[in-house]
């Protein structure tokens, strides 16, 4: 296999090139411009018409905007209300498991100050000793 040139590579095919270019404009310009017509129509007619028929498509746009305000609500809402519902679980089950593991941690804390009491017991004792040997040597001379 071999590697195609810089130049190769920037070189495009026409007839791929201008179908892709039609494909942009079917696709993507004319919905736009068919969406973006419609409303621009939609405007003059609701501009033209009677001022009675204005409130009434007032009305229609605020249930429009207060649909999507309920919309996202609910996309917090609902992902919140699975969270709290999932710590309401957590806390059942974590708590008898929780004293369990401290039941454990403290076997093991009076566990090794046992031991630590066992190791330096006899050092602390000697220390003491020789302290108060010294401490009464100091005080007869």
């Amino acid at each position: 296999m071999h590697a195609l040139s810089p130049t190769d590579r920037k070189t495009r095919n026409p007839l791929t090139h201008q179908k892709h270019k039609r494909q942009i404009f079917l696709q993507i310009i004319v919905p736009i411009l068919v969406f973006f017509s419609f409303l621009i129509f939609l405007a003059i007619s609701i501009g033209t018409s009677n001022p009675e028929n204005l409130t009434s498509w007032a009305s229609i746009s605020l249930i429009f905007l207060f649909f999507n305000l309920m919309v996202a609500g609910l996309l917090i809402f609902i992902p919140t209300i699975v969270i709290i519902y999932g710590i309401y679980r957590l806390l059942k089950v974590i708590p008898p498991n929780t004293y369990n593991v401290q039941q454990y941690l403290m076997l093991i804390k009076f566990q090794t100050q046992r031991v630590c009491s066992i190791i330096t017991d006899p050092f602390i004792r000697i220390h003491t000793a020789f302290a108060a040997f010294r401490a009464l040597i100091s005080r007869i001379f």
